[in-house]
């Protein structure tokens, strides 16, 4: 267990260390829904994880048809990992890889959804979600942050048992 709190320490770090998107300046959405971003942004810049997971569902939910949804749902779910309620950013992450194959944050998402995993003990999730934002990466700086992340997992479990399954689905 502990080994595991360390590797998820180890993470947030590697995140920290710019990899992640704070924030994309300008949406293009109505004034209402633009504000709102601005401040749920805001919140995520000052670390206030519990509000800015509560101002971005809040504009998902006001907004479901917004073409800015992929980006809410990323950073509700970073809002939600950061704070540790990690059931929660795994749905969201699930949701905007689901729902958004095409959005530029998908591989992000990815890979913060591989966290999450990870940090519920569904290490053979957190191994898919890694090899898929691999594959997605663009930039090979987040390639590079995937494949620490997914050899410091591998390399402070003391057993990883792995399906036929999960071959072939690799």
């Amino acid at each position: 267990m502990m080994a595991r709190l360390i590797i998820a320490a180890a993470c947030l770090c590697m995140l920290f260390g710019g990899a992640e998107l704070w924030a994309v300046d300008k949406i293009d959405d109505t004034r209402e829904v633009v504000e709102a971003y601005n401040r749920a942004s805001w919140l995520l810049q000052t670390s206030d994880w519990a509000g800015a997971s509560a101002q971005f569902r809040e504009l998902i939910a006001r907004n479901p048809q917004s073409k800015n949804l992929d980006i809410f749902l990323y950073h509700a779910g970073r809002a939600d990992y950061h704070r540790g309620a990690y059931s929660e950013a795994a749905a969201a992450f699930e949701k905007l890889v689901g729902q958004f194959p095409e959005s530029g944050l998908r591989a992000y998402g990815e890979h913060f959804l591989a966290g999450s995993h990870y940090a519920l003990a569904n290490v053979e999730g957190a191994i898919v979600s890694w090899f898929d934002a691999w594959r997605d990466a663009r930039e090979e700086r987040l390639q590079k942050l995937i494949v620490s992340s997914l050899a410091g997992a591998l390399n402070a479990a003391s057993e990883v048992e792995l399906g036929r399954e999960l071959f072939d689905r690799l």
